[in-house]
């Protein structure tokens, strides 16, 4: 591994800041949260982890151009940037905002979270109600973000960096909608970012929210269909309006929202023999959408004869949570399970995996692949990493030294979580900046260094 091998090395730390993990149990799936079962050496693996995470602290400013460590009122499981750009220059600043949505009631899939003594925490709130939220963010213009690491202050009490954020880094709430239930998903509408659709817990109700209303909290739209609840959706990049849902009852649903009906367009019963735990439309062909569920099976449909196009009935060993296509390839699409890997795949031939990725110690949930580098894969799991891999690296000649810290093409490790992440998103514009959430309340937004990233592609 090149990019936290190099960083980490430099100062002596080696691989323990980039591959040093603890275990947990896997639990039964579900789609960027799934519950896990107690386990009598959790204590010893939370010891272990906040150790580890102490030293990723520690070499923060070797390994980054920017950390942003946000404590949230309450843990949310999904996070997806807004398109939205807004540029001051004279400010130094360039403000985004991102999608994030509240769970309050949901029992943790790990023991309790250890606090970071150098992360502010969220102040106590008795508002128990869960929150659509759209959060504004201020980061430092990337015109000067080089200059980041240069005001970390290293803190002798604690022997870590405690203050990597430049003075401009903020995260605020800029709209805040009550939301009925515990929020598993949301998505905005890709043709109109004010629409977003949610699916809660326990309800199987999926809604439709208009952002741009400030003076209501009533879903414009509640979309029937589904009996259980759920955790993935996908709206369509060809069709505007078109919404792609899947859930606990083992069917899928679409609506066209457009057309202003809440019933479904499309109903499939039983699509798969368990909980279908992601859904997602193809990027390049309209009528095509895939779907994975805790049967372990994978399956691509036509949504124009309702018929599965193509079947792999043992896709992973375990549960399989996400499904996501390559934007830019139209037949590479990837998925994650619950058996710790990441498997790569051809659409044209499915009879085995193009490759299999493999580094992470527990369930992988959520995957999403660079909107700038059809090559560049992340993955987060209830590991409490978030991976970084570049296909164009598979089959590398390794040393014995570097195959220790995992394959060539595990090309970054991000361990500032100290929780399971639940949901990571690239940004639009800046082509290594990443935004991931986790269990313990926890919102980052992250860049690593142009040195990890010259050294990833500098042989």
């Amino acid at each position: 591994m090149v990019g936290v091998g190099v960083g980490a090395g430099a100062t002596g730390a080696g691989a323990g800041a980039g591959t040093g993990t603890g275990t947990t149990t896997p639990g039964d799936g579900g789609g960027g949260g799934g519950e896990a079962d107690p386990d009598p050496d959790d204590d010893a693996d939370i010891a272990r982890d906040d150790d580890d995470y102490k030293v990723w602290k520690k070499h923060v400013p070797l390994l980054y151009e920017l950390v942003v460590t946000h404590a949230l009122e309450w843990s949310s499981q999904t996070v997806q940037w807004f398109r939205e750009l807004y540029d001051n220059e004279e400010k130094q600043l360039r403000e985004r905002k991102i999608l994030l949505g509240t769970i309050t009631g949901q029992p943790s899939a790990l023991p309790p979270v250890p606090a970071d003594p150098a992360v502010p925490p969220a102040q106590p709130v008795e508002d128990t109600n869960n929150y659509l939220v759209v959060a504004k963010v201020k980061l430092p213009h990337p015109n000067i973000l080089h200059n980041a690491a240069a005001s970390c202050s290293f803190s002798d009490l604690r022997g870590e960096y405690g203050g990597y954020q430049t003075v401009a880094e903020k995260v605020e709430t800029f709209r805040k909608i009550r939301h009925d239930g515990d929020i598993n998903s949301a998505r905005y509408m890709p043709q109109d970012t004010c629409k977003v659709a949610t699916k809660s817990s326990p309800d199987p109700v999926v809604k439709i929210f208009d952002t741009a209303l400030t003076d209501s909290d009533t879903p414009s739209m509640m979309l029937t269909g589904h009996t259980q609840e759920g955790f993935s959706l996908s709206w369509s990049n060809l069709h505007r309006g078109e919404l792609l849902s899947g859930a606990q009852d083992h069917s899928i649903c679409s609506w066209d929202i457009e057309g202003g009906t809440t019933s479904p367009k499309i109903k499939i019963d039983e699509a798969h023999t368990d909980t279908v735990e992601d859904v997602s439309w193809h990027p390049k062909h309209g009528s095509i959408f895939g779907s994975v569920g805790d049967d372990k099976a994978l399956k691509i449909w036509d949504s124009r004869t309702l018929k599965q196009v193509k079947v792999v009935t043992k896709a992973h060993l375990s549960d399989i949570h996400s499904i996501a296509f390559n934007p830019q390839h139209e037949f590479l699409f990837a998925t994650s399970s619950a058996d710790s890997t990441v498997a790569l795949w051809d659409l044209r031939n499915l009879s085995s995996k193009l490759h299999t990725l493999v580094s992470h110690t527990a369930p992988v949930f959520p995957i999403a692949w660079s909107n700038f580098n059809s090559s560049v894969l992340a993955s987060g799991s209830q590991d409490r990493r978030v991976h970084i891999w570049d296909l164009s690296h598979i089959g590398d000649t390794q040393t014995p030294l570097q195959s220790v810290d995992g394959p060539p093409e595990l090309i970054f490790i991000h361990c500032g979580h100290i929780g399971a992440v639940t949901d990571i998103a690239w940004d639009w514009y800046d082509p290594w900046l990443i935004a991931s959430v986790a269990e313990g309340n926890m919102l980052q937004i992250w860049k690593m260094s142009e040195q990890c990233i010259n050294a990833c592609y500098s042989s």
